[in-house]
């Protein structure tokens, strides 16, 4: 949290403090300014309130220190982001390994959501808002079509050829990740709203050829 928040705050002193201030600010931020209580199946754009867990504040806080920015007339996006997938790296990645040995299951009834997207929209949608100065604000940053984790899990045993069958009890998943298992077990379906009205075409939309796209079958 003193590393996003400081951080930012110094990189807003220096725009101010600089003889020709940058015209935009991109500052990251995440699902997490919607809290994960919300309602389970609920979708959730940038017109959704914000949450009010532990996420949700701590993000809120993230997203302030770039205020005074926006109030020094300085073009402010906020990155919204979910849960990026790439090749390297993150969860994708990292389970796809663990699926490959075998190691592969659902987690719970796996009804939880996926606010997922891709390392090359992620890329493709920031360069965009940078590029685009017409655009400030909040926006999210994952695919149109979230998905919910047994069917990431799913799709993630075709690939390896290894169909999941077991499931993981969530109490294992909070003994593990404390706080931070909230994100696995109680995530947003969040969609990228503005983004699409803004124009931004999305290169993979869909779960299935995205998680293909990254670890083509072998």
């Amino acid at each position: 949290m003193q590393t996003r928040i400081v951080g930012v705050r110094e990189l807003v002193s220096a725009m101010l403090k600089a003889k020709t201030p940058p015209k935009s600010f991109l500052v990251g931020s995440s699902v997490g300014i919607y809290g994960f209580e919300g309602p389970a199946d609920e979708t959730v754009s940038e017109r959704t309130p914000d949450g009010s867990d532990y996420h949700a504040t701590s993000n809120a806080v993230w997203e302030h220190a770039a205020h005074r920015a926006t109030w020094a007339g300085i073009r402010t996006v906020y990155l919204r982001t979910g849960i990026v997938w790439g090749k390297v790296g993150g969860m994708a990645a990292n389970q796809f390994l663990q699926f490959k040995r075998g190691w592969g299951n659902v987690i719970g009834e796996g009804l939880n959501w996926l606010p997922w997207i891709h390392s090359a929209d992620e890329v493709g949608a920031i360069l965009y808002l940078l590029e685009n100065e017409h655009l400030s604000g909040a926006f999210n940053l994952s695919a149109p079509n979230p998905v919910q984790y047994r069917d990431y899990a799913g799709i993630l045993g075709e690939l390896v050829g290894k169909p999941v069958k077991g499931k993981m009890a969530e109490w294992i998943v909070k003994l593990r990740m404390g706080r931070a298992a909230d994100m696995i077990l109680r995530n947003r379906k969040m969609v990228p709203a503005r983004l699409i009205e803004a124009g931004y075409e999305f290169k993979h939309p869909d779960a299935r050829p995205a998680l293909r796209d990254l670890f083509p079958a072998k």
